[in-house]
């Protein structure tokens, strides 16, 4: 169970550096942009000015809390294929709150925000490792209404299109975004799903709702439907990029005349078995990944 946020990094260290009591709380934090795997334990709040602050990609500085009263930090041996080994964290037996921080891009050229996550595993983990979620939980939740007070929530992020310009914004309810991150925005920034990779602005939540009712009402118009290869997005992933989707031309709306592709069903991709035996989503060869023949 995790939740998805937009915040500064100013804001998130400057938050961690006023909560982290290091007399009953433990910390350690992964920096991939000096360590792909190496985990730093924290025993200061004012370490946490050295950690990155910019980028090259989402989920790069993790941060792990405890409380030392439910665990201390346990510690387990990964291998590498290279035959490396190295020291990673247990988050089932270290009882962590686990948060992804939201940081800018390493382009400052890009003026972009990365979303970060904030969130703990399933009950049923704790429970087949022998270990009772509720008292963690509990936590949990005392930590995430502290860490949401950074939120603005009288804005919402909105998708308004890469490849083509969607004539109505796409608002997203579940993701968060904190005061200075909306004043990022407003000052000319954008802020990036870490999954999705697609592009966001804020808008007031009034203007949101009204994106959603404008949504709700909106119909192809007669003689298309609503695309099945974009979902009605009027993009797609194809070769890598992100595309006008070439069945809808991106309108999100295709012509009942297009030839669906009959191995994919018009989606562009099919499960391809590995060597392995497992199976991998791959483009479609008989239509090349489009979701339509010409």
């Amino acid at each position: 169970m995790s939740s998805s946020f937009f915040a500064t990094p100013e804001e998130q260290y400057a938050w961690l550096n006023q909560f982290f009591e290091p007399s009953t709380l433990w910390c350690a934090v992964r920096d991939k942009t000096r360590h792909p795997y190496h985990w730093q334990q924290v025993h200061a709040p004012e370490a946490f000015a050295i950690f990155a602050r910019r980028v090259p990609s989402s989920f790069a500085v993790a941060v792990a809390l405890g409380q030392h009263e439910l665990s201390a930090p346990v510690w387990r041996t990964v291998s590498l294929k290279t035959g490396e080994q190295y020291d990673d964290l247990d988050f089932i037996r270290s009882q962590a709150v686990h948060i992804y921080l939201s940081l800018y891009s390493a382009e400052e050229s890009e003026r972009l925000l990365f979303e970060g996550s904030i969130g703990i595993l399933r009950r049923d983990w704790y429970q087949a490792a022998g270990i009772d979620p509720e008292p963690l939980h509990q936590w949990y939740r005392q930590v995430k209404r502290r860490w949401w007070k950074m939120m603005d929530s009288r804005y919402t992020p909105v998708y308004r299109g890469v490849a083509v310009q969607r004539p109505i914004p796409v608002p997203d309810p579940y993701a968060a975004v904190s005061y200075e991150a909306v004043q990022w925005c407003l000052a000319g920034g954008r802020l990036k799903s870490a999954t999705t990779y697609a592009v966001y602005d804020v808008v007031p939540k009034e203007v949101a709702k009204q994106y959603e009712r404008a949504l709700r009402l909106f119909q192809c118009p007669e003689g298309t439907y609503r695309c099945p290869r974009c979902n009605g997005g009027g993009e797609i992933w194809l070769q890598g990029t992100l595309q006008a989707c070439p069945a809808c031309e991106g309108s999100g709306c295709a012509p009942k005349s297009v030839n669906w592709c009959i191995r994919c069903e018009g989606r562009g991709s099919v499960w391809m078995p590995t060597e392995s035996g497992s199976l991998i989503s791959q483009d479609c060869p008989n239509c090349g990944g489009l979701g339509f023949v010409l």
